[in-house]
Parts: structure tokens; C-alpha cells; sequence
């Protein structure tokens, strides 16, 4: 992870994260802490670039790529080279990309609030307080942020906010803040916490700040989005922002869709083929043939164009038909998959497609549960696909991919690529007696229907709710924590 500092290319490690995180907890937007810094994440402009390297980190999964309208997906880029701890002359970070955020640091010594920009020059080491009756302790971020529904986010208006937004009397318009943050009368609650100007004498309770039209009277939204290049929206903002502690649930959550990789779209073949086919689309079978064998044929060892072709036939067919259109095909369509018998599987232990390929293992239903369970298998392999659409602030996303709500991840325009990661694991797959579920249904629909109601109003966002949704989501957890127990 690279910091850049108010959107020069000037960088330094800042911290790690692990990939997966990139694209759920600490994707674009996301504010981290690390140990010496507090960033968020930039956009994801810089994820793919022109370069060879680059390519190897697209992934495709067909289901996905059909139901977002898109091309493929990119994963993130990551550094494996040794970091220095802060920038030297002779390193420049290869990874994602951060900025400082917040911009306005606090110092627990002296309680004062700086601004990130006086302190130019402080690249060395952690950023530290200079002022002259200060020891010099390192800065740490403002705890308090302003955020509202469009994804727009700031600095608290510390000065607006104890000059009940007037300008300061003590103050040329140009002179550095001097405001200071601290409890008063011994207290170390938030009621108590309050900000100081040293240079009119004025101080303002942070308490009233945190209500839902705290901030009305004194500053209206920005339209600040600090993690794109291009920081303010042109688009003018009506909503009203509010206080928040930068940690609090709610200042970043993801919109993401996940899907499996399925058969046979998780073959060698398949995968090696995907990078190929804008370059054998509009070909005939005879000039299509003779591209493969020249291209493709001499990185897919013992496989004939032959076969190659006709795996590229099923391909070009297949990207005609319009399913899956929606989540709930997405989600009809792997039922249907794990609900067919797989062939049985035999790889040799050199065998690139036992990494790849996605299968079943038909297992005994116990006697105990016969009279409940139809079928169960093994899936000793599976590929997720997890993509990150953008993210919400303050309201959860609704489940439309192309929401207003969506903060963009993106600078510029859409590209054809989103984010994503791919998670490799295994699965158990149990399929239950279908007379026996509508039997569970009937006995106890009355139990659920006040819950549904709920569900109705709430934010809660599930198309299939339902008594059996209930069922099957509660089993599935009760089994997650038998495993957990059991298999660890």
C-alpha cells in the first residue's frame, strides 16, 4: 500500500492489507488506519496499465461478465519487492494506491488540530506536532468526519463549526487555524469534548454536532470525494451531511456480487481462451483453427487445435444467449449445476485442471436423515468471484448495480473492467426433500409473516424472502458452526 500526498506522484509504503480486503472491507473509498498513517483508498484508474504484467491479473467469470455487462475483471496489483518503511530516491511503490485522510490531524499532547498541508517536508517519518511549547508528538488523525447518502465525505468544519460559521475575529483570512480539541471539567465523554480557537477565545460543545442537522446552520455538503483524482463532484449536492466518528459502521460499506465459476468455464482451455477471444472474433472455423494452432496450441501442452477450436465453438455460442440476465439466474443457474451428477474425475498429480476445474462427488445420505435429505455432495473445488460494483455511505446499497446511491470507484468514465478477487475453497453441497420443506412451510408460515412484514419496511434487501429462505439460511449457518467446531 503507497501513499500520495495531495495527488503528486511523490509515494511511500504506508502498510499491507491483504488482497481479498481490496475489493470488501478496505476497497476504494475505505478509510485505514495504519501504524504511522491513517489513508483512504484511492480509485481504481491505476489497477490495470498497458503493461504485459498487468494482464495476468484479468480474470473472467462468464456469469458475472453478463449479468454487469462487462468485459472482465481486473484483481488488484500488488508489490512482492521488499518495502523501505518511507520513501527514498531510489524506490517507487508498484501497488495500490492511498491518500492522507483525514487531512486535519490532532496532537494528544498539546490537543491541537493541524492541517496536513503546514507540514510540508515531513515525509521522513511519522507526521509530528511543531508547534513551540510541544514536545513533538506524532499526530494522529481527527476522530471526527462528515459524510453524507452520496458517498461525498470531508474533514469535520472545526473552524466553521466554534465560529458558529462566521469568520474568526482573531484571524487574518489567511493566518493557520489555531483551534485545540479537549475534554473540559475532567470528563473524557463525547459531551464533553470541545473545540477551542486560541486566537478569539471562542469554544463550541462537539456534542450538538452529532445530531442528524447539527451541521445545517454552518456548512452545507462539499461534494468532496478524496479518494479520486478528481476530488470535488461538479455535480452539486442538496444532501445534508452529517458527523461521524471516522470508525463508525456506516462511513463505508461495498457493494459487491459474487459468483461461482462454473463448468466447463473453469478448464485450462477455457482459461487460456479467454485472453484470446477479441482476437478470433469474426474468423471463420479454418482461419480460427490456424490462429490457435500458432498462438495458443504451444502454451496448452497435449491439447490438439482441434479440441482448442471446439471448446472456442461452445464459447462463441455461448456469448450469444442473453442468461444469466439477473442475480436470480445467476443463482438458478449454479443450483442447476450443483444439482446435476458429475462425472467422476480423474487427474494425474501433474494435472493443470485439478487446480481449475469445478466438480462434484456424490456422497451417502446417512440413514438418520434419509426421510429429510435427497442428495449431498462434495465440491472438493470451486472458484468464487467477487466483485466490487462501489460502495454506500450511510445507507446500505439496494441491489441496484446501477444505483445513484454507488459512489464511483472510478475517476474518469466506466471502464469495461471492475475490481474483483477470486477466492479458491471447497463446498458441501445438501439438497432436502422437497415435500418434506413445503410440509415445514405450511406448519409454519403464521410463525414468520409478522417477521416478513418487518423485513418489508426495513432496509433488509432479499427478493426471496420467505419461511423457506429462513430454513435454509438458519441450516446453513448451523452447519458453518458444526464445521467450524469440528473441522476448525
Amino acid at each position: 500500500m503507497r501513499r500520495t500526498n495531495q495527488r503528486k506522484p511523490r509515494q511511500k509504503h504506508v502498510g499491507e492489507i491483504r488482497t481479498s480486503q481490496l475489493v470488501t472491507s478496505y476497497g476504494v473509498g475505505a478509510m485505514v488506519d495504519f501504524k504511522e498513517e491513517s489513508v483512504i483508498l484511492a480509485e481504481a484508474d491505476g489497477w490495470l496499465s498497458s503493461k504485459e504484467a498487468d494482464k495476468k491479473r484479468i480474470i473472467h467469470c462468464r456469469s458475472l461478465e453478463k449479468v454487469l455487462e462487462k468485459k472482465y475483471f481486473v484483481t488488484p496489483k500488488w508489490d512482492p519487492s521488499p518495502h523501505p518503511a518511507y520513501e527514498s530516491k531510489d524506490y517507487k511503490s508498484r501497488d495500490i494506491a492511498a491518500y492522507r485522510f483525514p487531512t486535519i490531524l490532532y496532537c494528544p499532547n498539546c490537543k491541537r488540530l493541524v492541517m496536513s498541508q503546514t507540514l510540508a517536508g515531513n515525509r521522513s517519518s511519522a507526521p509530528k506536532c511543531r508547534a513551540e511549547d510541544c514536545t513533538g508528538s506524532r499526530l494522529v488523525p481527527s476522530r471526527f468526519i462528515v459524510a453524507c447518502p452520496r458517498g461525498h465525505l470531508d474533514d469535520f468544519p472545526y473552524d466553521a463549526w466554534v465560529h458558529r460559521g462566521t469568520p474568526c475575529p482573531g484571524r487574518s483570512p489567511e493566518g493557520e487555524l489555531n483551534l485545540k480539541l479537549k475534554n473540559v471539567e475532567g470528563r473524557n465523554s463525547i459531551s464533553s469534548l470541545t473545540v477551542f480557537c486560541d486566537d478569539c477565545g471562542a469554544y463550541r460543545s462537539m456534542q450538538d454536532a452529532l445530531t442528524a442537522a447539527g451541521l445545517k446552520s454552518v456548512y452545507t455538503c462539499t461534494g468532496r470525494r478524496p479518494w479520486l483524482k478528481i476530488e470535488y463532484d461538479k455535480k452539486p449536492c442538496a444532501e445534508t451531511p452529517v458527523t461521524k466518528l471516522r470508525t463508525a459502521a456506516g462511513v463505508y460499506m461495498p457493494a459487491t456480487v459474487s459468483a461461482l465459476n462454473l463448468p466447463a468455464w473453469t478448464t485450462k482451455i477455457h482459461q487460456v481462451l479467454q485472453s484470446y477471444m477479441d482476437a478470433l472474433e469474426d474468423r471463420t472455423e479454418e482461419q480460427a483453427l490456424e490462429y490457435i494452432n500458432k498462438k495458443i496450441v504451444p502454451s496448452l501442452h497435449d491439447v490438439d487445435g482441434e479440441e482448442i477450436l471446439s471448446v472456442w465453438k461452445q464459447m462463441e455460442e455461448d456469448a450469444k444467449t442473453k442468461r444469466p440476465r439477473n442475480e436470480q439466474e445467476l443463482y438458478e443457474d449454479e443450483y442447476a449445476v450443483l444439482c446435476e451428477e458429475s462425472e467422476e474425475q480423474d487427474f494425474e498429480e501433474d494435472d493443470e485442471d485439478q487446480e481449475l476445474y469445478f466438480y462434484t462427488e456424490e456422497q451417502e445420505v446417512p440413514v438418520k436423515y434419509s426421510g429429510l435429505i435427497s442428495r449431498i455432495c462434495a465440491v472438493p473445488r470451486l472458484t468464487e468471484a467477487v466483485v466490487m460494483l462501489g460502495f454506500t455511505r450511510l445507507h446500505s446499497w439496494n441491489g441496484d448495480y446501477r444505483s445513484s446511491a454507488l459512489a464511483p470507484i472510478f475517476s474518469q468514465t466506466e471502464r469495461e473492467w471492475l475490481p474483483a478477487v477470486e477466492l479458491q475453497g471447497e463446498g458441501i453441497f445438501i439438497e432436502l426433500k422437497e415435500e418434506k420443506v413445503q410440509k415445514w412451510e405450511e406448519e409454519n408460515k403464521g410463525v414468520y409473516e409478522e417477521m416478513l412484514k418487518a423485513a418489508e419496511n426495513s432496509r433488509f434487501r432479499e427478493e426471496n424472502a420467505s419461511p423457506r429462505y429462513v430454513l435454509l439460511h438458519t441450516l446453513a449457518h448451523l452447519l458453518i458452526r458444526a464445521l467450524s467446531v469440528n473441522c476448525g
